[in-house]
């Protein structure tokens, strides 16, 4: 909540709108990092059921395996805005910002670099910078240490919190065993003492 309420509250220009597309968006999918600098114009699709759409994202993960990923439709202003901002900047045309091949997350100089590790560190500062503005040493200090995959942890925790079906989370996540996507998950404490106190009983 706090980084958010810092990102919206900085300068509206092109770099500040980047920064809300990228951390929006791991933020409301959970993908991974590389996960985000592999995407293109061809992997966004939209479901139509009726009179409702969904937004979705075709994912390359783990093992070259694919998955889809809904999206929200907040994250898909994003990223038009920022698309936009390429083409405002003289970037990219109209027309090679919308083929297939185009990338969701761009440079926004000609000599910028969108590969991993360039998005990584990006990424990091802007977090770093956040950060500082904290009040609170603690939070700071935890914040300052925050990687892209905080975010990713953060999607899978808040999900679990919010009782989406854990099979619906290993799924978003592309996790390969639902037991690694278990580790989101937190055990309600009334359920346990009931549950406990059984083989108490058992064993009076």
């Amino acid at each position: 909540s706090f980084v958010r309420t810092q990102s919206e509250l900085l300068p509206d220009n092109p770099s500040s709108r980047r920064w809300r597309f990228a951390f929006e968006l791991l933020l409301d999918t959970g993908i991974r990092l590389s996960e985000l600098v592999a995407l293109r114009n061809c992997d966004v699709d939209r479901l139509i059921d009726g009179s409702s759409s969904v937004l979705l994202l075709r994912v390359l993960g783990k093992g070259n395996k694919t998955r889809e990923v809904p999206v929200s439709e907040h994250v898909a202003e994003l990223m038009r805005a920022h698309h936009q901002d390429t083409v405002a900047l003289g970037l990219f045309s109209a027309e090679a910002s919308a083929q297939p091949d185009a990338r969701l997350l761009r440079p926004l100089d000609r000599v910028g670099a969108m590969n991993r590790r360039s998005v990584h560190d990006w990424l990091k500062r802007t977090l770093a910078a956040i950060a500082r503005k904290s009040p609170d040493l603690s939070y700071r200090s935890q914040l300052l240490t925050a990687s892209t995959h905080w975010l990713r942890h953060t999607f899978g925790r808040s999900a679990a919190d919010a009782d989406v079906d854990i099979r619906a989370i290993q799924v978003a996540l592309g996790h390969a065993s639902l037991n690694t996507t278990t580790a989101y998950t937190r055990p309600d404490l009334k359920y346990m003492a009931k549950e406990l106190g059984k083989r108490r009983k058992a064993n009076c």
